[in-house]
């Protein structure tokens, strides 16, 4: 999630975006399965970035009956593949350098920080989404 993190403050710095997602309250007994429908989410967002920059192939992941750490594994590495794909679109430079992991992590730690992407996410949504509404409803 680190990864992730890092490349999110990459585009966000090409976007000019200065904002930042607030920390969500802890999460206390949190499953695998509630962290991969956060990582859904992280789809479903990151996909409507990129469909403002006709991007495709941001597909869903398909839901396994039980979650398994390799389907969180497999969905991350998916996400950070996006992002570099985003962020050369935006010509955003490839230099993230993720912080230190932890190295004891829990489901509930890891839905923390999912909650927190998608928070992040969701602004770099919204900024092209403002783009897009500039361009239809330019100011006279």
């Amino acid at each position: 999630m680190k990864v992730i993190q890092a490349h999110i403050e990459d585009i966000k710095a090409v976007r000019a975006i200065t904002a930042t997602a607030p920390f969500p309250p802890k999460a206390f007994g949190k499953n695998p399965r509630e962290v991969f429908d956060k990582a859904v989410e992280m789809f479903r967002i990151l996909r409507e970035i990129c469909n403002h920059l006709a991007i495709s192939g941001v597909e869903l992941p398909p839901t396994p009956r039980e979650v398994l750490p390799r389907d969180l594994f497999n969905s991350t590495v998916k996400v950070i593949q996006h992002l570099v794909t985003l962020k050369r679109r935006i010509g955003a430079a490839d230099r993230a350098i993720p912080a230190k992991a932890n190295l004891r992590i829990s489901p509930s730690h890891v839905y923390g920080e999912a909650v927190k992407i998608n928070s992040e996410l969701e602004l770099i949504r919204q900024s092209f989404a403002e783009v897009e509404r500039a361009k239809v409803h330019p100011s006279r």
